[in-house]
């Protein structure tokens, strides 16, 4: 896997799922987290996931690190998520894995609760089953042993981390925010209630106590013409994290055909290098 870190820094890539940046300058309160960019799997995890890379790529928030590399020098800590979210998708919670996955745990969560979840109904769930074609993801189903290992060393790692970071935040700076850049396809995909339809370049949303972290938002990407559209629900395993550890939650979600040839899929030279400078001024004017 190619090393990858802040501009001028060369950074050690370890066998955690994700890469962890502390501030290179004097440390703010933001916390920037990517959560699947990820496309990492072990060679176990690969033969059990028939899916083409073009399918796995269009699945992932291509290389949406770019456009928050610059977070550490800003005063941030950044937190990339390296593992594919087929293997274990860290916004989802305990209990949401579809029991085709893992007939096992029987009429249990993962997290011990008794099961609501119907066989089928979460395809796409603390482990994926299917892709957002439709397309099987995983071949066959995985044992009780298989899931915990997943999750423990991707999910939990993660989500011990970020609470660790969060804290450690909160004690130097009395507050700490955390946001958490996403991309989508520009038009709906098969599985989306939106399919076939193109979507608005940005969506945005955030807790309730952070309307100035959403005011700044929108004020830096409206003055750059980028089109505001949807609100983006702020649920999920990432959310509910931040909350438990005492933070402020903002979440963007930016249209991949801002940045990509999305049928190649490609980097789309000056539009996202543009994008990259608007992202470096968001996160500038998140961290005052």
């Amino acid at each position: 896997m190619t090393t990858w870190g802040a501009p001028g820094k060369v950074r050690v890539v370890n066998a955690l799922p994700f890469l962890f940046i502390p501030p290179d300058v004097s440390p703010t309160p933001l916390i920037v987290v990517v959560p699947h960019a990820g496309v990492r799997m072990s060679r176990a995890e690969q033969a059990r996931c028939p899916v083409p890379d073009p399918v796995r790529l269009s699945d992932t928030d291509l290389l949406a690190e770019r456009f928050v590399d610059h977070a550490p020098l800003l005063g941030a800590n950044l937190l990339v998520v390296t593992s594919s979210r087929y293997v274990c998708d860290v916004d989802r919670g305990l209990g949401e894995l579809d029991p085709r996955v893992c007939p096992e745990l029987g009429t249990r969560t993962l997290a011990g609760a008794p099961q609501n979840a119907r066989a089928g109904s979460l395809p796409r769930g603390l482990i994926w089953r299917e892709t957002t074609r439709g397309v099987p993801c995983l071949d066959g189903t995985l044992s009780l042993t298989d899931v915990r290992e997943r999750v423990s060393h991707i999910h939990g790692a993660f989500h011990d981390k970020l609470t660790s970071v969060i804290k450690g935040v909160v004690a130097k700076s009395g507050r700490a925010l955390v946001f958490d850049l996403r991309t989508v396809p520009g038009v709906g995909r098969p599985t989306d209630a939106d399919a076939g339809r193109s979507r608005t370049a940005v969506g945005l949303g955030g807790t309730q106590s952070n309307a100035t972290a959403i005011a700044t938002a929108k004020q830096v990407l409206s003055g750059h013409g980028i089109e505001l559209g949807r609100g983006v629900t702020t649920d999920g395993a990432i959310a509910s994290t931040v909350g438990a550890a005492g933070a402020d939650y903002l979440r963007l979600e930016l249209s991949r055909r801002l940045y990509l040839h999305e049928e190649v899929p490609f980097w789309n030279g000056a539009p996202a290098l543009e994008l990259q400078r608007v992202c470096r001024e968001l996160m500038s004017a998140l961290t005052r």
